[in-house]
Formats: structure tokens, sequence, C-alpha cells
């Protein structure tokens, strides 16, 4: 994309008399705002010497859609949900259970959209502090895209997630 910049053979150079650059020979070629020979316009005082040129202008581009980006990992609040995201490209069924529905896998499934792989669950969850795991295929499991954890009673650890 840009100018290409192609020499018309051999450049047309007249050497030009040190009167002539220093104003004391009198100029006859084109005035400003007129074309010389080449059918240049000038628009400043003529040079001694100037090379034509064809200049070739390369057609527009089409411009590139925007690409849909993809949901980072993680957990983040949008409007007044939180929405909990994971990348999990093997899994058939991602299920997600915590304090906010009394730890009942079944109430929440997750949701794989239009990224594969790519779960999705938004809860509409009132302010404060709770705890959550993900069920991936019928097994338990910290959400990989959430490093903010803590012990539980069975030695495992399940996620937190605070909300403002």
């Amino acid at each position: 994309m840009g100018l290409n910049l192609t020499e018309d053979s051999e450049p047309n150079i007249e050497p030009v008399s040190e009167d002539r650059i220093f104003g004391n020979e009198p100029y006859t070629g084109p005035k400003l705002g007129e074309q010389n020979s080449g059918g240049v316009a000038l628009a400043s005082a003529p040079v001694a010497a100037i090379p034509r040129l064809n200049l070739q202008i390369e057609p527009p581009v089409e411009p590139i859609a925007p690409r849909k980006t993809t949901p980072l990992p993680g957990v983040r609040q949008v409007g007044d949900q939180t929405v909990f995201t994971t990348r999990l490209t093997d899994a058939r069924k991602v299920l997600i259970a915590g304090d906010f529905n009394n730890w009942s896998p079944m109430s929440t499934p997750m949701t794989n959209g239009e990224h594969p792989g790519i779960w999705t669950a938004r809860l509409p969850l009132y302010p404060g502090r709770y705890r959550y795991r993900l069920i991936v295929d019928g097994k338990w499991m910290t959400d990989p895209g959430n490093t903010y954890v803590e012990s539980n009673q069975f030695g495992e650890l399940n996620n937190i997630v605070e909300v403002a």
C-alpha cells in the first residue's frame, strides 16, 4: 500500500549556470502554478534538476473486519451480574456450585456459547464474599481462571469471589 515511484527512463537534466541559480540570469521557464514540460505544476521557485517520475498509486485495500475477541477466563462484574468464565476445551458439561446456589451444581449449568471451549455463567449476586467450585464432566475442581482460593473441609481448594 502507498506510492510506488518509478523513474521514466533517463531523467532529462539540464546543466544550469551559476548565474541562473543565484538569480543573475532571467528565468524563462514556467511561472508559479503553471505546468512545466513534464506536466508538473510549480509550487515554488524552480529547482535546477528534478528527474521526472511516474507515480503509480495502488488501489485501496479492503478494510479488515474486526475480530471477535474471546472472553478472558476469570470472574468479572458486568452491570448487575457476576460473570464466571473458564476455558475448558475438552469439557462436555460444566456446572458451578457455591454459596450462591447452596452448593447445588445442577441449578447452575455453565453455557458453551459462541466460542468453543469457553464456558460462561451469569449470576445476579448481591454484594458479598462467595466460595465456589466447578464440576467438569462430573469431577469437582477449582476454577483455573481464578487464583483467589482457600482450603475447604475436604482438604481441597474453593475459589473465592468478592462482589462489590
